[in-house]
């Protein structure tokens, strides 16, 4: 999971993730291939990031935090607490204890989380249907320490020529970007693909290859000047 994933997982903005990155707080992330952050979504839910005045909101009450803790339920760490400990404490407090005269289960928030990454993923794909213009991107995909990594127009990437093709010494990779293809009339998102094709050892690249990755780099561009325009104040800069 990127940045971006975790935050809308966590149900916070970039930057407080890139501050719990900085601060020490969160240490899952490290660099993808393609120079993103990103984290496994098991150590994402793990990770302890919460105080508990931040899940009441969340529908957790002190008292279920306290009796949860008491009990061995769940273990903070520094006072601060997963989205696994935020889901055990709710079914702890919907488990009907000796003595309670009521019986009925609490209704479980159970899907909440998911939602919000499969409402964030719609978001996308009918952005990037409008056009992937960054100017109708909303203030918090730009608040970051540094300009994110752009999301391109359907099929366009950045294609580059990679290593060697091992045993093939007049062959090479050529390795193509992450980013959203039309495949039937439907977006599909790609991962960045290392080994996308091979071409000959001193082959140019293909024409629509370079095209694209001009398009991708006019992308990335436009998607730069536009973070420095929504944080040029935040940087003491006009």
């Amino acid at each position: 999971m990127t940045v971006g994933d975790a935050a809308a997982l966590w149900g916070v903005n970039r930057h407080t993730v890139y501050h719990w990155i900085t601060t020490g707080i969160v240490t899952c992330f490290r660099p993808a291939p393609d120079g993103e952050l990103a984290a496994p979504l098991r150590d994402i839910i793990l990770a302890k990031v919460f105080l508990a005045r931040q899940l009441e909101p969340r529908g957790v009450s002190r008292s279920a935090i306290e009796f949860a803790v008491s009990s061995g339920t769940v273990g903070p760490m520094s006072e601060r607490y997963s989205l696994a400990d935020l889901e055990v404490i709710r079914l702890t407090t919907e488990i009907p204890r000796r003595g309670d005269a009521r019986s009925e289960r609490k209704r479980r928030h159970s899907g909440i989380i998911c939602k919000a990454i499969v409402d964030l993923q719609a978001q996308e794909r009918a952005w990037v249907e409008r056009g992937a213009d960054v100017r109708r991107l909303p203030n918090a995909h730009f608040d970051t320490l540094g300009p994110p990594e752009v999301i391109p127009p359907a099929d366009v990437f950045s294609y580059r020529p990679g290593e060697g093709v091992p045993g093939q010494p007049d062959k090479r990779f050529v390795q193509r970007s992450a980013g959203y293809s039309c495949v039937e009339g439907q977006l599909i998102w790609f991962a960045a693909d290392d080994h996308y094709a091979t071409i000959d050892a001193f082959e140019p690249l293909k024409r629509e290859w370079v095209e694209s990755s001009h398009l991708h780099r006019l992308a990335q561009q436009r998607s730069d000047a536009e973070w420095w325009r929504r944080n040029r104040y935040r940087f003491g800069t006009r």
